[in-house]
Parts: C-alpha cells; structure tokens; sequence
C-alpha cells in the first residue's frame, strides 16, 4: 500500500538531503564564520528531523497505535515495530551528532562528530 502522505514527505526529504548535498564539503571554520551557511545546513537538518518524526508518527497511526507523546519515542516505537532498523554507530552519541549523521553529515572539532574537521555532505 502506497500511502501519498508519506510518499509526498519522502520526495520533500529527498529534495532538503540534495540541497545540502549542493553545498558540498563545508568545514566547521566556514560554518562559524559564515551565518547563511550555518543557517542552511541548521535550517535542513531541522526540516530532515520534522519529516522523519512526522512519517514516524503517520506510520504507527497507519498500524493503528497512539501517537507517540515525542519525537524520539515516534522513531524509537518504528524501530521497536521493525519500521525502521536501528542504527547502532549512533546509540550513545551526543544529539547533536545523531542528528547531523541522520543528514549524512560528518564533521569534526565537536560540533558534529569527531573526525577530520570538516562537514562532508554526501
């Protein structure tokens, strides 16, 4: 079954993931010193999580559930009813970092991830 709800969230997560993808490597240096880009990466992972939680929570609606009280346990209850599969490179990470890898971004000096210090959109 198709559902065109989560079909059409499906496409705008795919249009947001290939807007950042456009702004290519962005190292931290560039996201501090440079506001509109921070703004566009912040501004798509924002949006990337919103679309995630709402096809989360349509989802367990479809399965006939109540609506999770938050967005982690929308997509923890996914995980639960094998909706989704877990990501265990993430379990224990700081938020902020689940949260850029959930947009394929990696980085370092802590603002992401630890790493080279850069921001790789893939």
């Amino acid at each position: 079954m198709i559902n065109g709800v989560i079909l059409r969230k499906l496409q705008a997560l795919d249009q947001v993931l290939i807007e950042l993808r456009s702004l290519g490597q962005v190292t931290v240096t560039q996201l501090e010193s440079d506001w509109r880009t921070c703004r566009a990466v912040e501004r798509d992972l924002q949006v990337l999580v919103e679309i995630v939680i709402d096809v989360c929570q349509r989802l367990l609606s479809l399965r006939g559930q109540t609506p999770a009280a938050t967005g982690s346990e929308a997509v923890q209850r996914c995980i639960n009813l094998g909706i989704l599969s877990p990501d265990e490179a993430y379990r224990g990470a700081p938020r902020r970092v689940r949260l850029a890898g959930s947009a394929g971004i990696r980085g370092g000096d802590g603002l992401f991830a630890p790493g080279d210090g850069a921001a790789q959109a893939n």
